[in-house]
């Protein structure tokens, strides 16, 4: 019932194409070849994972990736203060509740279908507002926006492709065989978070979109509040204490970098110098991951005490511009880690470790 396919995105880039090629103002034309491009890029990334699931070996690199992290490790300086505080605050947690997926219930997904799966997230978007709600149904309402793949490798990567110019996002679920059904409807509650955000916004996503995980993560935490008494299953305060966990350890990869980067000179550095360091990945991502949940967790609070406040502060942060001036706004409508403590004791509360 839910699938889409390649033939999808190859009829949107053929509408974008014809729709370009018509098109007389210059400016618009520009602008829809933009798009189109975007969704060819799009069809390339589907074509090679569905010929082949490819992991690439990152452990170890060198020169080139020690420039990369050197040009972009100071554009970030005024987000690492606070995820040096979330990283000091979770790490006394870490230590007591260090169970990234292993104390979850083997309820898999047979217990559950992939409509039945559809029907809760749209009675958890329901539990929103208005608009969200709204939303999410005109989503809803398209069966092919969203489709469901079965993963054997070591991991899962769901996501959601966005086409520009058409605002229509397709989202891949992708999940082990007998994956825990809190798991899967977390990540469907986190893509279709995505792409409410890019209806409601289609500029947030376009170029480098550093902060769009906010509104995933944070519906995502509070779904797993809402399914917690819902379904009365405590292992949704485990999948979000999962969250804490994995941010955690990507602040400290984060953290590394930035402490390298600050140590060494690298016009001293000889490119032949034969170099061994951990590459931890796109510093972009990771501080777009960490800083995100940073400001999630604050919403959820605030969204625990006052719903219409924390939705209100929410669709602000949607509705900013992508750019790099604007990101620095998000401090003026919430304070960075002045509810952790409390949404860790909360969370912590609701588990019950075997």
């Amino acid at each position: 019932m839910y699938n889409w396919t390649i033939e999808d995105i190859q009829k949107d880039i053929d509408y974008l194409d014809e729709k370009a090629r018509k098109e007389k103002d210059l400016f618009k034309k520009d602008k829809l070849y933009q798009f189109l491009e975007n969704a060819i890029y799009i069809l390339l990334q589907l074509h090679l994972n569905d010929i082949d699931d490819i992991i690439e070996d990152t452990d170890i690199k060198s020169f080139e990736n020690l420039i990369e992290y050197y040009e972009l490790v100071p554009k970030f300086e005024l987000y690492y203060p606070f995820i040096e505080q979330f990283v000091k605050l979770l790490k006394p947690v870490i230590s007591k509740y260090n169970i990234y997926n292993n104390n979850i219930d083997s309820q898999s997904l047979s217990v559950f279908s992939y409509n039945h799966l559809m029907e809760l997230c749209k009675t958890f978007y329901q539990s929103t507002d208005d608009e969200f709600t709204n939303y999410f149904e005109k989503l809803y309402s398209t069966n092919n926006h969203i489709r469901f793949k079965v993963n054997n490798l070591d991991i899962t990567d769901s996501c959601v492709y966005n086409v520009f110019g058409l605002k229509k996002s397709y989202i891949n679920i992708d999940h082990y065989f007998n994956e825990n059904y809190t798991e899967i409807l977390g990540s469907i509650v986190h893509e279709e978070a995505h792409a409410i955000s890019f209806l409601i916004n289609e500029n947030r996503y376009w170029g480098n979109a550093i902060f769009c995980e906010i509104e995933a993560i944070f519906f995502e935490l509070i779904a797993n509040d809402f399914f917690t008494e819902q379904l009365d299953n405590n292992n949704f305060m485990i999948q979000s204490l999962n969250r804490l966990i994995n941010e955690y350890y990507n602040g400290i990869n984060l953290l590394k970098v930035k402490e390298l980067i600050h140590s060494i000179n690298i016009n001293k550095i000889s490119p032949n110098l034969s170099l061994k360091f951990e590459y931890v990945g796109d510093i972009s991502e990771l501080v777009s991951y960490v800083f995100s949940c940073i400001v999630a967790i604050e919403l959820c609070e605030i969204y625990h005490n006052d719903k219409k406040e924390a939705l209100t502060i929410l669709k602000k942060i949607i509705n900013l511009k992508n750019d790099e001036s604007e990101y620095a706004n998000i401090l003026f409508l919430i304070e960075p880690n002045k509810s952790l403590k409390s949404y860790i004791k909360r969370i912590t509360n609701d588990i019950k470790l075997s």
